[in-house]
């Protein structure tokens, strides 16, 4: 993708781009009305370069030749930046998703790849100003800047017509009794929006997305989403991970077909939603967003003998999603398989705290796994191992006492 080197001079030079920024105004920046697809930002890991998307490119940098030649404080950032280059496949996996969706809704967006480890707001916000891209996706996470050099970073950003899209969250909760991730202020932005995911039927929401109605903006699709994986093949995908992209390429998309700002855009996003009471907005149904035309139907899996599944290695994961509803003395656990995996035998190992068991099942064409796990007071948790990945690569669901789902993304 990109192998980033961060030179002592990039503190100096990004400030200069700010300053420069500041003193031309939002109207030649971030806040210009579009006219062309506007750059998209996905903040997180890096985007697979294999997967068929539109990345964007920077006109300046000569690919591979491990020299910094536009001077901005990067070495070879051709497609974005990245200071701790990562081979995590789970990660490039979910950034590869969250750019196509991004890019398919907003109709040609290029993607710009931010891998945000080590790399902190305050020094990546410029960045983006510098290369014009005014929408930034934070999938991954809320945006939690720790740091007030870091809210000052987000707040400029805002102040000069970005827009940031960040995930709800996907263990139910409904923020407006959870404590505050995201500053005040910036919640309240016009330019940032908080997105959760709806179910499968887009008319409410799913029930992994998180809520509240003083918190959360937006939702749309979440659930069993059609995503690219990082070789380019098709794959399904549920999370709210996945509906934020689709609310910046929307936006994206508004943007260009009025030739207004990406703010601008945002705020008729929010108009046209339909009211949901767990939302301050309300929700963008699926049907109303303009996806370009669908990809080709995926093919049907090779009935590989088991634990010879080398085709499935590439899935990011075999779990889709997992229930728990607490029953009297015990729990009820529902898995929801990728669609990959109809046909296949896996095993699942559940552990609690006074023991393991495991069990075979062969995943049919409804692609769910039911179990009843007996609970006792010593249970803190019931963890989910899903073989025959190997034990070096197993997923981790964990499921706690009062039944709460914490995914292993």
């Amino acid at each position: 993708m990109v192998r980033s080197v961060i030179r002592p001079c990039l503190a100096a030079v990004l400030v200069l781009v700010a300053l420069a920024a500041a003193a031309l105004g939002p109207a030649q920046f971030l806040g210009a009305a579009r006219q062309q697809p506007p750059t998209i930002a996905v903040v997180g890991d890096r985007v697979s370069e294999t997967a068929g998307l539109q990345l964007f490119t920077n006109p300046g940098e000569v690919p591979g030749n491990m020299v910094d030649d536009d001077r901005n404080g990067y070495v070879d950032d051709v497609h974005g930046i990245a200071p701790t280059p990562t081979t995590d496949s789970r990660g490039i996996e979910h950034e590869t998703g969250v750019a196509d969706l991004a890019q398919r809704l907003s109709a040609g967006s290029p993607v710009l790849s931010v891998q945000e480890r080590g790399l902190e707001f305050h020094r990546f916000t410029p960045y983006l100003e510098a290369m014009d891209a005014p929408i930034m996706v934070l999938a991954r996470q809320r945006s939690n800047a720790s740091s007030q050099l870091d809210r000052d970073a987000v707040q400029a950003y805002l102040d000069r017509g970005g827009v940031v899209v960040a995930s709800a969250g996907n263990r139910s909760e409904d923020l407006d009794r959870e404590p505050a991730t995201t500053p005040r202020d910036l919640a309240l932005h016009p330019g940032y929006l908080l997105v959760g995911a709806t179910d499968t039927t887009g008319d409410q929401l799913a029930w992994f997305s998180a809520r509240g109605r003083t918190r959360v903006d937006l939702a749309t699709a979440g659930s069993d989403v059609r995503t690219r994986t990082a070789s380019g093949a098709w794959t399904s995908s549920s999370g709210t991970s996945f509906a934020a992209p689709q609310i910046a390429g929307l936006i994206a998309r508004i943007a260009v077909q009025q030739q207004i700002s990406v703010q601008q855009a945002a705020q008729q996003l929010r108009a046209s939603a339909r009211p949901h009471p767990q939302l301050r907005f309300g929700i963008i149904p699926p049907t109303g967003a303009p996806a370009g035309p669908p990809p080709a139907a995926p093919a049907a899996p090779a009935a590989l003998p088991e634990r010879s599944n080398e085709a499935l290695e590439q899935l990011p994961s075999y779990v889709q999603s997992v229930r728990a509803r607490r029953v009297p003395g015990a729990t009820d656990l529902r898995l929801r398989m990728r669609r990959e995996l109809v046909g296949h035998g896996i095993w699942v190992r559940v552990t609690t705290a006074d023991g393991s068991s495991t069990r075979r099942f062969a995943v049919s064409a409804t692609r769910t796994v039911r179990l009843r796990v007996p609970r006792t007071r010593r249970t803190l948790s019931i963890s989910l191992q899903i073989a025959p990945r190997g034990s070096d690569q197993d997923e981790l669901w964990v499921i706690s006492r009062a039944g709460r789902v914490q995914p292993p993304w």
